[in-house]
This record gives C-alpha cells, structure tokens and sequence, in this order.
C-alpha cells in the first residue's frame, strides 16, 4: 500500500513540475516581443526520498527548484562595455555633424560665397570709388559677412547650450536610475528571501544596467542582496547607498588687473584672478569638496576611456563659449624690441609665461572640444577679416609721446562728405569706439582704444562687433579721398583692400605652422572639421556595427524563440499527459486491491 500511495506522489509530483514549466513556458512566449525580456528556463530536482524498509531509498519525484534566467554575465559585460563606446562616438558624431551642417550650408549660402562677395565687392570699389552705389554694395556686402558670421557663432553658442541641456538631464537620468536599481535590489532580496521569482525585477535591473552603460563607464558586482555599481572607478551604488553626481556651473578664470593694466598681486606674490560663470555645467560627485566625474577629458582607445555619451557630450561641448584669444600667438623677440635692438628681456619672459599658459589650456580644454576650437578658429577669420579693413581705411602708426597708437593723420584717407571725415572704420565695437579724440593745442589727436584681454567689450569678437553707424548713415563718409579736399581718390587704399586677400597671415592654430589667406584659411578649417567628421563617422559607424553584433549573440542566447517555446510547450505537455497516464493507472491499481481485500 505505502508504495502505491508512493507513486501517487511521484506522479503528482510530476504533474506540478509540469505545470509549472508550461507556465514558464507561456510566461516566455506572452514576453516574445518584450524588450529587455530574458528567456526563462524551469529547473528541477529530485524532491526527496524515502527508505522503503529493506535498505533501498525509494524517490518521491520531482519538484521545480528554480527558474532561472538564461544570461551570459561575460557576454552582458563585453555588451555594456561596447554599448559604452558606442555611446561616447555616437555624442561625438552628433556635434561634428552639426558643425558640419553650419558650415556647409547655412540659409542656402555657403559662408565661402560671402568671403567671395567681399572680395568682388571691393573689385568693383576700386573700379568707381566716387560712386554711392558702389560704396552701398560694398558696405551691404559687409552687412552680410558680419551678419552670417553672427548667425554662425551663435548657432554654435546655441549648440553648446543644447549639448549643455542634454548634459544635465542625463546626469538627472543617472541618478534616476541609481536610485530605481537600489529599489530593485531590495525587492529582489525581499523576494528571493522568501523563496518567489523575481526574474522580472532581474530583467528590469539589467535593462537599466544596459541603458546607464551607454552614458558612462561602468563596473559592477551581484552579491547577495543586490548588485553594486562604480562610475569611472568611484562607487556610485552601494547596498542601500546612492552616491549621486550633480551638474554644476563652470567657472571661468580671469586674471585682474589695475586701471592701467597692470597685473594685481596678491600677499603671495601670484596674480589674483576673479572667477566668472560660463553658464556651461560639469559633472561632480555630490559633495561640497568631491571631485569631478572626469578630471580630464582627454580620451584613448587603448585607455578605455572613450566611453559613455557622458563624456562625449562634455568633449564636445567644451568649458565655455571660446573666441580668437583662446589661440595662443606665440611672443617674438622683435616684438619686445626697441629701435636701438634693446631687447626688453622681463617684458619678454613674462610673454613667454603667459603664452605657455594659453598653449597648455588650449591642449587641455580647447583643441579636443570640437565646438569651442571652431568657434575660435572662426572667430580669429572674422576678426582678421574685419581688422585689416580697419587698418587700411584708418592706418594706425605708433606714438611715443602718447606711448600708444594713433590714427595717422598725416596719411590716412577722408571721406567725401562735407567734414571729410577721417577715422571712420567700416566694424566697430559695440561698447567702445575706435579712437577716442582729444585735443592737444591747436591739434587733435585720434587715441586707438586697443584690445584689452581683461574686458571683453573691447575685443573685436564676433558677438561684440557690429557695422559702424556712421558710416551706415552715410555712405560718404567711408574714408576713400586724398586729404586735402582735392577730390581725387586713394587709388592705393582700394588696390590696399584687395592685397589683404592675398597675404598669408594666419594659422588654424599653435600647431599649425602653415600660414594662410582669408580663403585658405577657411578651406583648411572646414576641410580640418570634414576630415574630424569623417574619422568620428567611421569610429561611430564601426563601433555601432560591434555593439550591434555582440547584442545579437546576446539576443540570441537570451531572447525568446517562438519555434523553440512551442517545442518546449509540446514536450511539457506530454510530459504532464504522462504524469497524469500514471497518477492514473496507480489509481485503478489501488482501487483494484481495494475491492480484493473487501474495503
């Protein structure tokens, strides 16, 4: 009798075993187009056994003893960690397309039409100086360089600050999903404590581990009672304990200085500086004195530290909005020399300092952001661009008595109107003019307002510039006459308009010893953000391909197969058909003996 009520239980034993792996089953085929799902897998064991008297252990069946999920932890890790890389070259590819885009095509005009525009403007200039409307062509023309200019710039600012959006709210997204995987640590711990499935939960946590995989550098770690989370080597989740990052604003150094420009020292005999903000956001751990995620930017494929869209975005972007001062000229002798060759060696050296502190910080923070040398290799054409027209139509020569430099008045042009106005430019800073006038004696004199690092109302940046109203007023007054009230024309300040546009002049920057024209130059950077857009490309292309393959393979060991569930569905059922075929014959095997003993 207790062996027949022995293979009742074994049978039922089947039959549950069964069941429960058509439910695991079904659970897996219900979840065939759930993203993120893992393939489920029912596993059993023996349930027990029972000694049946004469030494022989008899078995009480099977049960099921877990539902495991089918992963790969190796092949989860080789995902995450291409998934990484792919996240950083794709913010990489998105910027450089976006410069791309500004330079090739803004409004249907190339900006390499506009530099062409000026110059056949100034062609038709010298041909008819004394003409208004040749004077208004060329002025407009100078309207709409300046104004192209302006509209590039600022979509680049405007860029930055979408790169900078994106920055913030994917450190937000972060943090979002520290904090949702310390939840699930917890119910998962809840659940498996207590002996039910939480594979769900399981799925939803390495779902969230892919997606944080793609924004930063990541290692992690199951142990019991959940899974611990370093970002770049710094714990990030730990048990309970959410270590967060946060954004905050950059800010910008700047040397003081006195009202006569020069360097202000503090008690410890350095130059004191003054911090301004960038409206530009790092990313720090939070902390009043922890550290930045990223102490630098720079990056290397062998490093591994091409990784995460992160760190991509915060390349791109930059530190702050940069212009022509943030490419560093290296100091000349010459320079720091007096006609009687005198060589100013303190004021030289002190040169030599500060310039291998520009270089150090373009290296660092400039050269590798794509936007922010762009914008300063774009801002240093435009201002060239618009400096040499200055120069020509009011030369400047050096004062001694003033110890600066003047509107030479003995040679510069005048305009045609009734004034004949002298020192009038064609750009103009718009918080500071381009002489200021005093009178010494019977003579006046033009003071040149000159560049000042420390105040940037008196660069001639991009932002800051904009067409002299004068001159906009009245065209006449564009500088162009002989002195002398004689009416002729400055034939030589025209032809002097068009030389600007062969001189070789100027560098992409400190590591470019190749001088260029206007045209060049602005061939060799577009032709320098193609040749960066091409290589990114590539990398993205090729590492998107790579994560797409390794999440194939993973797909394919972890993903739900319809042909393959189905199979597994006929094979369970029969299974549980059998148990039952059994459960049923030890039934009428029972009742058999039952109704022989008389019962």
């Amino acid at each position: 009798m207790s062996s027949l009520f022995t293979s009742l239980y074994t049978g039922a034993s089947g039959i549950r075993t069964s069941q429960s792996a058509l439910n695991t089953t079904a659970h897996n085929l219900a979840n065939t187009d759930t993203k993120g799902y893992t393939r489920q897998q029912l596993m059993s064991a023996d349930f027990d056994y029972i000694d049946d008297g004469s030494g022989f252990k008899v078995g009480l069946g099977t049960q099921a003893a877990q539902v495991r999920q089918i992963r790969d932890v190796f092949m989860d890790k080789s995902y995450r960690t291409e998934n990484a890389r792919a996240g950083f070259y794709e913010s990489m590819n998105e910027a450089v397309t976006e410069v791309e885009a500004l330079f090739g095509e803004l409004e249907g005009v190339q900006f390499q039409n506009t530099l062409n525009e000026m110059w056949c403007a100034m062609q038709e200039l010298q041909k008819e100086p004394e003409s208004l409307v040749t004077r208004s062509s060329f002025l407009q023309t100078c309207v709409s360089f300046l104004e192209r200019s302006q509209n590039i710039y600022t979509q680049l600012s405007e860029y930055q600050k979408t790169l900078n959006k994106k920055i913030t709210d994917t450190v937000d997204r972060i943090n979002e999903i520290g904090a949702r995987i310390i939840e699930l640590n917890q119910k998962i711990d809840r659940y498996e404590a207590e002996k039910q499935q939480a594979n769900d939960y399981r799925d939803e946590r390495n779902d969230l581990l892919d997606e944080l995989s793609g924004y930063v550098k990541i290692t992690y770690k199951e142990r019991i009672g959940g899974i611990d989370i370093n970002i770049e080597g710094m714990q990030f989740v730990t048990g309970r304990v959410l270590n967060k990052l946060e954004a905050r604003e950059i800010k910008k150094e700047v040397k003081l200085y006195d009202e006569n420009g020069e360097p202000i020292y503090g008690d410890d005999g350095k130059q004191m500086v003054s911090y301004q903000g960038t409206e530009m956001y790092d990313v720090y751990w939070t902390g009043p004195s922890a550290p930045k995620l990223y102490e630098t930017l720079e990056y290397s494929a062998k490093q591994n530290s091409d990784m995460g869209s992160l760190k991509g975005l915060l390349i791109s972007r930059g530190k702050y909005r940069a212009n022509y001062t943030d490419i560093p000229i290296k100091p000349e002798e010459a320079d720091f020399t007096d006609e009687d060759g005198n060589l100013d060696e303190e004021g030289y050296q002190e040169a030599e300092i500060e310039y291998k502190e520009k270089l150090d910080n373009y290296h660092k923070f400039v050269k590798p952001a794509m936007i922010m040398r762009v914008q300063a290799e774009f801002d240093q054409l435009v201002r060239e661009t618009m400096i040499r027209i200055n120069d020509v139509l009011c030369p400047n020569v050096y004062s001694e008595e003033y110890g600066c430099y003047i509107l030479d008045t003995e040679n510069c042009p005048v305009g045609m109107d009734e004034e004949l106005t002298m020192g009038e430019g064609i750009f103009n800073r718009k918080g500071m003019s381009r002489y200021t006038k005093i009178e010494d004696g019977d003579e006046v004199v033009y003071l040149y307002n000159e560049e000042d690092p420390t105040d940037n109302y008196s660069l001639f940046t991009i932002s800051e510039v904009e067409i002299n109203s004068a001159v906009m007023d009245n065209f006449s007054k564009i500088p162009l006459n002989k002195q002398g009230n004689t009416g002729d024309y400055e034939m030589d300040i025209c032809a002097d308009l068009l030389a600007i546009w062969d001189q070789d002049s100027m560098s992409l920057g400190p590591d470019d010893y190749t001088t260029n024209t206007f045209m060049e130059y602005y061939n060799a950077m577009t032709s320098e953000i193609a040749n960066e857009g091409s290589t990114i490309r590539i990398l993205y292309e090729n590492q998107a391909n790579m994560t797409e393959n390794v999440q194939s393979q993973r797909v394919g060991l972890s993903g739900v197969s319809g042909d393959e569930e189905l199979t597994h569905l006929i094979k369970y059922q029969q299974a549980y058909n059998s148990a039952s075929r059994y459960i049923t014959v030890v039934d009428q095997m029972l009742q058999e003996l039952l109704s022989k003993v008389g019962a």
